[in-house]
């Protein structure tokens, strides 16, 4: 078999058929080549545990291991599980008033947090949605805040949480501002599953230019914190904290939550 000028043969049609598929649809140098090497090494058993395996959406999204295959976390999984889930949101909510209401995405300081998030509001941008993208890290609970707030239709928040640094993940969050609960997430790993094949303009991050792509941090941070105030007031903090007899000391370690902390 040869694709793109690579001779293999796996031994297995199903094993043949998956390397075909990443070697054709994955346009990111890195992975790509993780993918090259291992076929050009025959190795067999490993490419058939990261392209014969696939990360399976639940009611936490996504989580794995950044590196190639369709069993961890990569631009190309990535792009297939924003097309999916791009395709039920427009097939839950069809009108054209409804993709105005769009999306808002998060990421954290985790490497390729930043760029999983901005390949994903690119494929909302091109079926229509109104993106609304944070610019900078934000704490998860900013993104189902805002899903509120703004009234979008979902919100995809891109963390591993307290996973290993080497690993990466995708919760989504529905119109309620809750964590996707069944049967959406059966819903959407089958809209993912329909619609693998990446499209030329999912790669393209150009969009990001558009004023379709609103920064909602100064207006979300602000309104957090009012809402927090109202609902727990400074003064009972200050005054619990000034009495207490217990000393605390805060460290956001590799997170990315202290300037929140520290307001």
């Amino acid at each position: 078999m040869e694709v793109n000028g690579i001779q293999f043969d796996s031994g297995s049609a199903e094993l043949n058929e998956k390397i075909s598929e990443w070697l054709q649809w994955d346009k990111n140098e890195n992975t790509l080549n993780e993918i090259k090497s291992l076929v050009k090494g025959a190795e067999w058993s490993a490419l058939g545990e990261r392209l014969q395996k696939r990360l399976a959406f639940g009611t936490a999204g996504l989580r794995g291991v950044m590196q190639a295959g369709f069993n961890a976390m990569n631009d190309l999984v990535v792009i297939q599980s924003a097309q999916g889930l791009c395709q039920y949101l427009a097939e839950c909510y069809p009108a054209e008033a409804d993709r105005k209401r769009g999306i808002v995405l998060g990421f954290d300081g985790r490497y390729n947090s930043k760029r999983f998030a901005e390949l994903s509001a690119c494929i909302f941008l091109a079926q229509g949605f109104s993106v609304w993208l944070y610019g900078r890290t934000v704490a998860t609970p900013f993104v189902p805040f805002a899903v509120r707030e703004l009234r979008c239709l979902a919100g995809i928040m891109v963390t591993a949480s307290h996973n290993p640094k080497e690993d990466n993940g995708y919760k989504v969050y529905w119109t309620n501002s809750a964590q996707i609960i069944s049967p959406h997430d059966k819903n959407i790993q089958a809209s993912i599953l329909q619609h693998l094949v990446p499209l030329e303009s999912s790669w393209d991050l150009s969009a990001l230019a558009s004023s379709s792509v609103r920064d909602p941090y100064d207006e979300m941070t602000k309104l957090y914190f009012e809402q927090l105030s109202t609902n727990v007031p400074r003064s009972f903090v200050t005054d619990y904290n000034r009495k207490s007899p217990l000393r605390f000391v805060y460290t956001a370690m590799h997170g990315v939550g202290y300037p929140f902390v520290e307001r």
